[in-house]
């Protein structure tokens, strides 16, 4: 039987069952973690495939010509690639009245010039600020373990209670040792 991805793609986005499966899926696993609580058990409800899942859809949806599949057995993953991102932008270009790039870190802008093939150079305008944070007040630091606790974000481990309290720690710490406020990326 054939099934058609943008009508799957629509459900899924139209009937909001993302959500719908995500409280599921976080209801249950509070209630195992309460029955389970005193056997020690992790019970973590992580339906963030779900979302890679649909934006997946999408991309195969709105494919073109100059978009790619790409499967990696060794490594158990499905990647959508644009090997042309300048003739999707072009489009959008093209249907806009004004288009905006704003990033944190935009330099070399030399690599975003080519997005804007086609238009006239007098019609681009180029905009760049100094930091908002002077360097006098910058402190940066890569922090992976506090407290005893490693601090891995990745998918599998970023809601585990012991990360989550390790950082909240830091957090803590860093917060009651700087006068005027902090910043913080995580």
């Amino acid at each position: 039987e054939q099934f058609d991805f943008a009508d799957l793609h629509d459900w899924l986005h139209d009937a909001d069952v993302l959500r719908k499966i995500r409280g599921f899926a976080e209801a249950q696993a509070a209630k195992a973690a309460r029955a389970g609580a005193a056997a020690g058990a992790d019970h973590r409800a992580d339906p963030s495939a779900l979302y890679a899942v649909s934006e997946f859809l999408g991309s195969c949806v709105f494919c073109s010509t100059e978009d790619r599949v790409v499967v990696d057995a060794d490594a158990g993953c499905v990647k959508f690639v644009n090997l042309n991102a300048e003739a999707r932008f072009a489009e959008v270009v093209r249907a806009s009245h004004a288009v905006v790039l704003v990033g944190g870190t935009m330099e070399p802008a030399a690599e975003f010039t080519p997005l804007f093939a086609g238009t006239p150079e007098r019609e681009v305008i180029r905009f760049s600020a100094a930091h908002a944070v002077s360097p006098q007040r910058l402190f940066a630091r890569a922090v992976t373990a506090w407290d005893g606790a490693a601090l891995d974000f990745k998918a599998g481990s970023r809601s585990r209670p012991e990360v989550v309290g390790g950082l909240a720690r830091l957090l803590r710490g860093v917060v009651e040792r700087t006068p005027g406020g902090v910043v913080v990326f995580v």
